[in-house]
């Protein structure tokens, strides 16, 4: 509930000394006389929590606090998606160019963890979405709570942080990359050397499936197929995310849990669909990237990519997260 700001009569009774205990008490004393204590007590609390308020202090209500400036939510949207691709794509390098982990489970478990993380860090500020897809759907299906001005500054300050969580993390793992690429005579930008930058790009067929041992090819999985895979991936998230906070949903539950429960969604996409097309669901986990590797010489390997497949990271999500709002408002309020 919203406090009224004090009146001026208020505010000059309370006002006379600098300490609000002082004012309190001369206050009492003040107004002893006419027998009103209920009346200064009231004055005084709506004072001190007002005073709070104005001052950026938090109240005893979290309803009390100021809520967060635009620049504030850019920076946590800055942020949130910077942790996701350092330690997101840390746990790529780690798996790919150091052989750290066996099969994809731990890789999308750590993915999940990490998304976890960011929007347990994040969402009180900026709602966490930390995705360009997920704001374009917010902005789309929930205008009463994320207005459309708001897309473009968002989906800047996600694209900002992709590019320095992925610019960090190459720099962590720079050299281990360009030992293994001599060891393995791999030149830099051209065909093959995706195998390098797939920690932090995106392509399809995963890299690490292509081979004599699956039989694979770089053909195994069409442009049209990885769209395919990037619009149920983030339309499956999607749906998750709005299911988990509508205020309709009967099972709807706190926020804490719902970090878990995109962490558990973001886990799964990636164990199921990683082999396929390595799974970004996210146009700023993706562009930002490439950016990065592309300024680093992998140049065409990294925009547009091979097969010139970068369009379906980047138009596949918003298209998934399109119809999985319209999937589920119409579950839950009908068509």
């Amino acid at each position: 509930m919203a406090l009224e700001s004090p009146s001026q009569d208020e505010l000059n009774v309370l006002n006379n000394q600098d300490e609000l205990v002082r004012k309190r008490e001369e206050a009492l004393d003040f107004l002893e006389n006419d027998g009103d204590l209920a009346r200064i007590e009231r004055i005084h609390r709506q004072y001190t929590a007002w005073t709070y308020k104005t001052r950026g202090f938090p109240t005893e209500s979290a309803n009390e606090m100021r809520p967060p400036t635009l620049l504030q939510q850019m920076l946590a949207e800055f942020l949130g998606t910077g942790i996701v691709c350092l330690f997101g794509l840390g746990v790529n390098c780690a798996s790919i160019i150091c052989a750290a982990y066996a099969g994809l489970f731990p890789v999308g478990a750590l993915w999940g963890i990490t998304v976890t993380l960011a929007v347990l860090t994040t969402a009180s500020v900026s709602g966490a979405h930390l995705n360009p897809a997920v704001s374009w759907a917010f902005a789309l299906f929930r205008p009463e709570h994320f207005p459309v001005w708001k897309v473009v500054p968002y989906m800047a300050a996600q694209l900002a942080g992709a590019i320095i969580g992925s610019a960090i993390c190459y720099g962590c793992f720079s050299n281990m990359i360009v030992i293994k690429e001599d060891a393995e005579g791999i030149i830099r930008g051209k065909l093959g050397s995706q195998v390098m930058s797939s920690p932090f790009n995106s392509y399809f067929p995963n890299p690490g499936f292509v081979g004599e041992d699956t039989g694979w090819t770089m053909q195994t999985v069409s442009p049209a197929g990885a769209f395919g895979v990037e619009a149920l991936g983030t339309g499956f998230l999607m749906f998750v995310v709005l299911c988990l906070t509508d205020a309709r949903h009967q099972l709807r539950i706190s926020g804490g849990t719902v970090a878990t429960g995109v962490g558990l969604t973001v886990a799964i996409v990636v164990s199921v669909f990683a082999p396929l097309d390595q799974t970004s669901i996210n146009p700023a986990r993706d562009f930002g990237p490439r950016l990065v590797t592309y300024a680093l010489g992998w140049d065409a390997i990294s925009i547009p990519g091979p097969q010139s497949g970068m369009w379906t990271y980047l138009v596949g999500p918003f298209v998934g997260t399109t119809f999985a709002g319209l999937l589920h408002d119409a579950m839950m309020y009908g068509l």
